[in-house]
């Protein structure tokens, strides 16, 4: 009975997952040939970039020839999205930085007692001490 259980429910599982996610992602990367110019050509450069990434990752052929010049694009393709990712990350991380020092910028006032300031002192303070309360140095040989 628990097999019977665990394999119905593995069925019904498959089948929302594939309507789910694999269905509506093989909807989003199809062309539509009746919009503007520009959105064929971008649904195309998705099209291009889906089947040869794919193609990078498909094993059981050798890469050469066609397979090995549209995996090469593939990787492109890859290191394109890693890199576009990567700096989005690095761009995000840049704008949470620039919103503290507004905000440490903003309680560096005399309404604030000038918090920030005697903050950096009081952390310069404790990083020294720590610093020569450790009794290492940086040209001890390992």
């Amino acid at each position: 009975p628990i097999a019977y259980i665990v394999g119905v429910f593995a069925g019904l599982r498959t089948y929302t997952y594939l309507s789910s996610d694999i269905i509506n992602q093989i909807k989003a990367s199809q062309i539509d040939f009746g919009a503007d110019p520009f959105m064929i050509f971008n649904s195309m450069v998705l099209f291009i970039g889906t089947i040869s990434g794919l193609m990078y990752f498909f094993f059981s052929r050798e890469h050469t020839g066609f397979t090995g010049s549209l995996s090469r694009i593939g990787i492109y393709f890859l290191m394109i999205s890693f890199g576009a990712s990567f700096g989005f990350n690095v761009m995000g991380r840049i704008s949470l930085l620039i919103g503290r020092f507004s905000s440490l910028i903003e309680y560096n006032d005399n309404s604030y007692s000038y918090g920030t300031s005697w903050m950096l002192v009081l952390i310069i303070i404790i990083l020294a001490l720590w610093y020569f309360m450790s009794g290492k140095s940086s040209t001890q040989k390992i």
